[in-house]
């Protein structure tokens, strides 16, 4: 299967490119066929690059808008997430994933290049990708050093021009861009719990976008997807095994439950690879699955607005 993740990624980033004031992004040429997007390090960032981002993570698989919500007295801006690809979306794109012999994380379509991992790939029944430009997305509070830049050029090839887009966890656009992972978080939940995520057609989610501080302990959005975010899939099963599955793919199954993020992190040394539990670390609050083969729905979960609370302690109402 085909599908031109790069190529639909890049015909998204273009729109920022045209118009980078509008977006809040300072763009950069690196020399060599490499340009970076800075959208939230130095420059402004912002909602509207950050929705931009979490199309582009995704491929050009998915939509990605805002909403708001009121959850318990606390009210939210919310990011709407929809794909008719999501094991491919997220598996393929989405997802973070380390680069072999560069000292750097990226998710986006960037990805299929590589094959990184090869497994993956092959089990979405993926070809590689010969592009003449790519996108990959990187979440860090500074830009890459040119020598990692050019590690990446040599790994990904000479001859393919890069897009670098670098946004901060501690900015709207890193946030945003993380909450747009809902989706993602329970394909990939599913697919540690040994289900065929390819039976899932289609999936729509949504996420609250955490406030942003930049100092002390900040909220981080991953709390957010796994206390109070929210995903509806409709799959292609008909077995047994899929409602079995569903009770172990909530939050309240994971061994982290009741924990924050930004204490988890801390406790790891800000290295998420290495925070306790991990992968079974990410899940999500609640999933409604309709399975298009038996005309049944499964609701599992619900919102944890009491850890929210414990996580976000500087929310004040006056």
């Amino acid at each position: 299967m085909r599908l031109e993740l790069n190529k639909r990624a890049v015909g998204i980033l273009r729109r920022v490119l045209r118009d980078p004031a509008a977006y809040g992004v300072s763009v950069t040429e690196y020399g060599g066929g490499v340009t970076v997007v800075d959208a939230g390090v130095k420059a402004l960032g912002g909602l509207r690059v950050g929705l931009e981002v979490v199309k582009v993570c995704m491929g050009g698989l998915g939509d990605a808008y805002l909403t708001s919500t009121d959850v318990g007295g606390y009210a939210f801006p919310l990011v709407n997430v929809v794909t008719d690809h999501p094991a491919v979306a997220s598996l393929a794109a989405q997802a973070a994933y380390p680069v072999e012999g560069v000292d750097l994380i990226v998710s986006g379509p960037g990805r299929a290049l590589l094959r990184a991992p090869r497994d993956v790939y092959d089990y979405l029944g993926l070809e590689g990708e010969d592009v003449g430009e790519a996108v990959f997305v990187i979440q860090s509070g500074s830009l890459p050093s040119r020598d990692v830049v050019g590690r990446l050029k040599e790994v990904v090839g000479r001859d393919v021009h890069l897009y670098l887009v670098v946004t901060p966890l501690r900015s709207v656009a890193g946030v945003t861009q993380v909450a747009g992972r809902v989706v993602e978080s329970v394909i990939v939940r599913l697919r540690l719990l040994g289900y065929d995520v390819r039976r899932v057609i289609h999936a729509y989610g949504t996420c609250p976008v955490p406030p942003v501080g930049e100092g002390g302990r900040a909220p981080l959005p991953d709390d957010m997807i796994n206390y109070l975010g929210v995903a509806h899939l409709w799959v292609r099963d008909g077995s047994e095994e899929l409602p079995r599955v569903l009770k172990d793919v909530v939050v309240t199954s994971t061994p982290t439950y009741g924990e924050c993020f930004y204490d988890l992190l801390e406790a790891a040394g800000w290295d998420f690879r290495r925070v306790k539990g991990f992968p079974n670390t990410f899940s999500i609050a609640r999933v409604v699955v309709n399975d298009l083969a038996s005309g049944e729905v499964f609701d599992v979960g619900r919102l944890h607005l009491g850890v929210v609370r414990r996580c976000f302690p500087r929310y004040v109402k006056l």
